[in-house]
């Protein structure tokens, strides 16, 4: 069995740069290697395509959802 490292991971929304690191956008991957993306007091500006990617010597994937805010 190979051991390729944990993979990088990265979100972000979709045609614009990283998320901040402000505390508003939080990336965790927990013990099971389950990674989510949480957005903390959701704003109608939040609204959008979302795409988080991991990332390692073997490849890449990404995973994509649209969050919908109501106001």
């Amino acid at each position: 069995m190979y051991d390729f490292g944990p993979p990088e991971l990265y979100c972000r929304k979709k045609d614009s740069d990283e998320l901040s690191t402000d505390g508003h956008f939080q990336v965790t991957t927990d013990e099971l290697g389950c990674t989510k993306l949480e957005i903390k007091d959701v704003q109608l500006s939040d609204a959008g395509v979302y795409v988080c990617f991991a990332e390692n010597i073997t490849g890449q994937v990404k995973c994509a959802a649209t969050l919908r805010v109501n106001g």
